[in-house]
């Protein structure tokens, strides 16, 4: 299923409170192909931030892109996560570096010794002694490209071939991503540069209602904070959809509010899960869920990965799944999203993925039993 990009012109006018134009996309085809064509014309800069780079099919073309980019004199700044990215990423930032492109790790696993010269504080032993004991939990699972600072892409998409359509060699995974333009990605490359170290400067305020992130414990506790508020203080409708689904005990609270003064609310989650017990994990919820009056629905067709939270008529897209890891320990970046064109695809896109999906119900689907219970133990780390 693929919805075509919504666009809505925006007068233009230095960092404002909203986007030039707005692009909502389930198509991840389409989604990389443009974010590709962009970078290929790429004039001034390239600043990508993702979680898991692969060297397949979709990584080649990237790296290709990437270094002939750089070849034509753009800064080329590429940030990956040391454990989203293990198995290649190494062998692919060397490659980068070679092609003159400026590639940082975030959080290299502590036993990747050769790598720590990439990381972006490298430091000695202590700093990775530290790593390993305080921050190895600490994940990069933002996902952002940003070219000549005027365009900008997120969403749930990797570098991995295995968000392509099967016709394109992939294995279908399903997302949500956006794509923004005009005067305010500038603050989103803010967002990136105060990650790689080049500036500290202190976001503007107003700019809050473009996106959230997370990169400090200010920024990740004032994220958490609105988003249990656009749950709780919705009117008429709460619609998510998370691939990894684990709420806190605040985010229940969040939804039972919302349903006890009669909101709309419907969570959509993956029929199966990449990783082997989140699913157990999630259905351990279904049943409180559903006595607060939520609605459940199991995305049947392929894998869920997307991140999105429709509450009334406002959208947010970005990284962010409804668990504990994303509102705890990841980084984390949102996009919201303000014209009503692009909000009305949201809606489509998942009235689509609900006719799509099975209503779980007791009778329906797999039952919360012993195992599922158990598997809470370990949501803080999930």
């Amino acid at each position: 299923m693929s919805a075509n990009p919504a666009e809505q012109e925006k007068p233009r006018a230095p960092f404002n409170n909203r986007w030039e134009t707005e692009s909502f996309f389930t198509d991840n085809d389409a989604y990389f192909a443009n974010i590709l064509a962009e970078i290929e014309k790429a004039k001034k800069s390239v600043c990508i931030e993702v979680f898991i780079f692969e060297r397949d099919h979709l990584g080649e073309r990237f790296i290709e892109a990437l270094k002939a980019a750089a070849a034509r004199d753009v800064d080329v700044r590429v940030i990956m996560d040391g454990a989203g990215s293990f198995r290649h990423g190494f062998s692919i930032a060397e490659e980068l570096r070679e092609g003159g492109v400026q590639v940082r790790i975030y959080h290299p696993l502590p036993w990747h010794w050769e790598r720590f010269h990439l990381a972006l504080n490298p430091g000695g032993f202590f700093v990775r002694l530290r790593v390993l004991i305080s921050e190895i939990n600490n994940r990069d699972h933002r996902k952002l490209y940003l070219v000549d600072d005027v365009t900008g892409w997120a969403g749930s998409p990797n570098i991995t071939a295995d968000h392509l359509s099967c016709e394109a060699g992939g294995k279908g995974w399903h997302d949500f991503a956006v794509r923004v333009t005009g005067d305010s990605v500038a603050a989103l490359r803010e967002s990136f540069n105060t990650l790689w170290g080049y500036t500290h400067k202190k976001w503007r305020q107003k700019l809050i209602g473009n996106f959230w992130s997370s990169l400090s414990l200010r920024s990740r506790r004032r994220k958490n904070r609105r988003y249990l508020a656009k749950i709780s203080q919705a009117k008429s409708r709460v619609w998510l959809c998370s691939a990894y689904f684990s709420p806190s005990r605040r985010m229940l609270r969040a939804i039972r509010t919302a349903c006890e003064r009669g909101v709309d609310v419907r969570i959509i989650v993956p029929a199966g899960s990449d990783v082997p017990f989140f699913k157990s994990l999630a259905v351990s919820y279904y049943e409180t869920l559903q006595s607060f009056g939520a609605r459940i629905y199991e995305y049947l067709p392929s894998m869920l990965h997307g991140k999105v939270l429709l509450a009334d008529d406002q959208a947010i897209v970005g990284s962010t799944n409804f668990n504990h890891r994303s509102f705890l320990h990841d980084l984390e970046i949102d996009v919201l999203l303000h014209s009503a064109d692009a909000v009305s695809s949201v809606e489509s896109a998942l009235l689509n993925d609900m006719s799509l999906s099975r209503e779980w119900s007791p009778a329906v689907g797999e039952r919360p039993g012993l195992r599922n219970w158990i598997l809470r133990v370990f949501r803080y780390w999930s």
